[in-house]
Parts: structure tokens; C-alpha cells; sequence
């Protein structure tokens, strides 16, 4: 190899080292658009493996090297301790195999779909906190970062209840975890210029609080009721404190994540789950701290997990199962009927039920019947409620040990149902009179009890928005008349209309407007 050849080597390897070190000082150049800053790199998933492979963020090429050479072997790990897998769920951002983007369980054999959407990507942090869940991600298309958004869901249903386009940048971040009352991340700063340690809140979304800068990012994190546990892209696993974000070193776990990858800590047993992604492979990994952090592979995983959590247990063993059978009938339009279900007879953790139980009727949330009962009795519980409206039915039994999972749902409306709102509420003034009609409301909204030929209308004339007079209450007819003078000044008229039946409203109809007046 000719000494020219071995010099521009030399110069090549200068100009790369000098790329990433700029890259770890700001990894995005400011432009704008819009009013809005915007940010402009690379593809995100070079910017990734820059970060854990060229950067490290602020080790050598030297030390790179070192840590290449001594680096963790899957198949020379030490066994970790036998324990079960807690309920494990993440976001797969990205999949070789062909999985589509959404929010996982993860066991020892792998991943399987709870819900698949795009929208429910966690590539800039995803966590848990008073059962929603939150995915984070940056717009980028074409090398720009064009904004960044989130969505949360309710992890009962994964229905989506918040979505933001427009969210702060400083909302996005490396990765998360949740101890159950804060989310901290390694988030970006409002300017994408460089990293922090902070937190932040679901309810509402957004940053709570900067414990301290980062001169690198972390890969991952998780955290327990005492501390933080960040693992780096080379492989250092650290302990943090919540309050200062001071380190301690614990180990290297060898494994060298080049792309997204996510943590959680189980408290319980003294295990952290990491789910890794190099050139070679993703994978779940267990890190066992009452074995010298100890590393075993679990499984192969097929995709990028981000955002893992670990779902608490729905009850305690012993605690009684869940009922699954519950019903609940009303009359026609009565407000007091019965639930009917039966007592479990199995613990959550499906052994014998012993002992005497208690059980709780439950509406919307409220306790309307309570009683006792033996494992496996068939119920029968009157219950009432207090005015017509939808609810949602659950039961919950207890024993000594703790409440079972809340029982099936049932939703039913109970009393009368809502009447539609009245449709083509049309006015017309003639000879000093206003002329008001509209349809017939022959149904209602919640498929409950109804009768259209109980339905009775209520008509009120609104003159520049506001509230004159009930022209008629009460009737059945679908067409009243108004005798209305000519005003001197300028008026706009309009007329709403609501249906009733048995006492329960319908939302308002509004009219086309008259204008009169000069």
C-alpha cells in the first residue's frame, strides 16, 4: 500500500473524527421555517449509530476500540437467575421482519401485537404513568426535523386520547422510564443543541423539571422507588440519583446498542430488562443486580423496542380472581334493577379460593351494593341509581389478601334515553309573525328506552345571540308561531329547539337566522 495511500487514510479518519465530535456538541444545524425553529441532520437512524458507534459521546477511538475487543458474548453470558418474566410491554418503532409499528407484549419467546398503529411510534420516548401511555416522535422527513408531536393513549383499551402536532422539542428525548409517580427522561433541550436529565408529566403533558445536563446520552433507562439506572450506548450501566443526577459506575454489561433501545427494572426480583439493537441482532437481555449484574440473553426480538414498561400486576396471588360473568338488567326506563354475576372461585393466581369474600357494585366509579359471600355463590344485587344516564358497570371481590381485578364491563344507559337533537329547524316572518318547524325526533342516542310519541319540544327566540323567550314548552306538535313587531334596530332572530322525553334533553337545533331592522 503506497505511503500517499496511507496519508489520505490518516487525513479520512481526522475528517470523521472531527464530524462526530461536532455531531456530540450539536447533532442538528438551526434553520428556520415558518416562525417555527427547525433542525437538519442526517437520517435519524445514522444519527443513532454515529452516536453509539463513531461517538460514544466522548470516548476515543482508542477506547472504542478497547471496549470492541473485550466486548460481552451472548453465548459466554452467565445464567441469570430463574425467574418469571413480569408483563412486559414496549413500542416497536422499526422491524427487519416485517412487524408493523405498535405497542407489544414481550415474553420469553419474543413480541406479540397488542395494538398496531403508526401512530403509536415511541422513537423519541415512550413511558407509563396513571395507566396512560405516552409516545413521543420527531416529524423528519428528507433529513429536516420538521416539528415533533405525541400522542397518549389509555392503556385499558390503547384508545387514543391526546394527540399533539405541535409539541415542544424539549419533549423529546433519547428514552424514558416511570416509577410510578414521575416520568424521567434524557431529553433534548429546547434547542436541540444538547441533552438533560429531567421530568415530566402526563396530566397535563408536560416538562416538570432539569436535574442536571448531559455531556452524552443514555441509550436507555429505568428506574425503581430509589434510583435511576441509565445503560450508555457502549454499554456502562450506571446508578443515578433522582435529585442530583449524580452517577455511580455498576458495570459494563458489554453490549455495544448501536440504534433505540429501552430499560425497565423489576423491583421485585432485582432483574433489568434491556431490549439491545446492534448490527448483529435485537434482543432481550436480563441484567441480574443480585448476581453481580450478570447478563443473559432472553430471546431474539424482531424489531426496535422503545418505551419498555413493566404493567403491574392486576392483583396480588392470593387475592380473589376476577369475576367474569357480570350482568345487569333495568326496566324500561327505570332507574333501580339488578346485577347478576358469580363469586369467583379460583385466586388471581388460580388456586382454591378459600374463605369468606365481600363484593362491591360499581357505577361509574361509585359503589352503589356491597355484600358478602362464600366462593362461588351466585349473585343477585339490587341496585339504583340516581338519575338517567350511561354507566359502566364493573364488581370487585376482596379477601384478606386484596381486591380482585375489576370484573367484565357492562355499559348499558340507564332510565330514559337522550332524544336526537331536532333536525331542519327552519324560520320564516310573515304579516308580523315568525313561523317556526322542524322534524319529528324519532329516535335517541344510546339505543335505551324511548318512545317517540312521548316526545314534547321546547321553543326559545333568540334575538343578536341572546336568550328573549320560550315561545312554546311542552307541546307536541312540530311547527309553532311567534308574533313578533318590527324592530326599530338592527336584530338578528333565531330560534333553538330541544326535544324531552320523560324528562331527559336533547342537546339544542338552531335555526337559519332572520335579520330585521335597520
Amino acid at each position: 500500500m503506497s505511503k500517499k495511500f496511507n496519508i489520505l487514510l490518516v487525513l479520512a479518519a481526522l475528517l470523521c473524527l472531527a464530524l462526530s465530535a461536532s455531531a456530540v456538541t450539536s447533532p442538528y444545524v438551526v434553520v428556520k421555517q415558518n416562525a417555527q425553529t427547525i433542525k437538519t441532520r442526517g437520517e435519524i437512524k445514522d444519527h443513532f449509530k454515529r452516536r453509539s458507534i463513531t461517538t460514544f459521546r466522548g470516548n476515543s477511538v482508542t477506547n472504542q476500540n478497547n471496549i470492541a475487543s473485550t466486548a460481552f458474548s451472548p453465548n459466554k453470558a452467565p445464567a441469570a437467575t430463574a425467574v418469571k418474566i413480569p408483563d412486559l410491554i414496549g413500542s416497536v418503532v422499526q422491524s427487519n421482519a416485517g412487524l408493523n409499528v405498535g405497542i407489544y407484549s414481550i415474553n420469553e419467546n419474543g413480541l406479540k401485537a397488542i395494538k398496531t398503529d403508526d401512530t403509536m411510534n415511541a422513537g423519541n420516548g415512550g413511558a407509563a404513568l396513571d395507566g396512560k401511555y405516552i409516545c413521543c416522535l420527531m416529524d423528519q422527513f428528507g433529513g429536516q426535523v420538521y416539528g415533533a408531536y405525541y400522542r397518549v393513549f389509555d392503556m385499558s383499551d390503547w384508545t387514543l386520547i391526546e394527540d399533539n402536532h405541535n409539541a415542544d422539542f424539549n419533549l423529546m428525548s433519547e428514552c424514558m422510564t416511570s416509577d410510578g409517580s414521575v416520568i424521567y427522561g434524557c431529553f433534548y433541550n429546547i434547542d436541540l443543541s444538547g441533552y438533560e436529565l429531567g421530568t415530566m408529566s402526563l396530566t397535563p403533558v408536560k416538562r416538570t423539571g432539569t436535574i442536571r445536563s448531559l455531556a452524552e446520552p443514555y441509550s436507555a433507562l429505568a428506574c425503581d422507588a430509589e434510583a435511576l439506572y441509565g445503560i450508555y450506548g457502549d454499554g456502562r450501566l450506571v446508578k443515578i440519583n433522582k435529585s442530583t443526577g449524580e452517577e455511580t459506575m455498576l458495570t459494563n454489561i458489554g453490549i455495544v446498542s448501536h440504534y433505540l433501545t429501552s430499560a425497565a427494572y423489576d423491583s421485585k426480583t432485582g432483574i433489568l430488562y434491556y431490549a439491545s439493537c446492534t448490527d448483529a441482532e435485537t434482543a432481550l437481555y436480563s441484567i441480574d443486580f443480585n448476581n453481580g449484574y450478570a447478563v443473559s440473553k432472553i430471546c431474539d426480538l424482531q424489531g426496535e423496542v422503545c418505551g419498555m414498561h413493566i404493567v403491574a400486576p392486576l392483583a396480588e396471588d392470593g387475592a380473589p380472581a376476577a369475576v367474569s360473568d357480570l350482568t345487569v338488567s333495568f326496566g324500561e326506563g327505570a332507574l333501580s334493577g339488578n346485577a347478576t354475576f358469580t363469586m369467583p372461585s379460583k385466586t388471581f393466581a388460580g388456586n382454591e379460593l378459600t374463605g369468606n369474600l365481600s363484593y362491591k357494585v360499581m357505577a361509574n366509579d361509585g359503589e352503589i351494593a356491597q355484600g358478602n359471600a362464600a366462593p362461588g355463590t351466585p349473585i343477585n344485587a339490587p341496585i339504583q341509581v340516581t338519575k338517567a344516564d350511561m354507566y359502566k358497570f364493573t364488581v370487585i371481590v376482596s379477601n384478606s389478601i386484596g381486591d380482585s381485578p375489576s370484573s367484565n364491563k357492562v355499559n348499558l344507559w340507564v332510565g330514559p334515553d337522550k332524544p336526537y337533537a331536532p333536525e331542519n329547524v327552519v324560520i320564516a316572518y310573515e304579516n308580523g309573525t315568525f313561523n317556526i318547524s322542524w322534524d319529528a325526533v324519532t329516535a335517541s342516542e344510546n339505543n335505551g328506552y324511548f318512545d317517540a310519541s312521548e316526545v314534547t319540544y321546547t321553543v326559545a327566540r333568540y334575538n343578536n345571540g341572546v336568550k328573549e323567550t320560550v315561545v312554546a314548552d311542552g307541546i307536541t306538535a312540530t311547527q309553532c308561531e311567534d308574533a313578533v313587531a318590527q324592530p326599530e334596530q338592527l336584530s338578528i332572530y333565531t330560534y333553538k329547539v330541544t326535544a324531552t322525553f320523560e324528562g331527559t334533553v336533547s342537546n339544542e337545533a338552531k335555526s337559519n337566522a332572520v335579520v330585521m331592522g335597520d
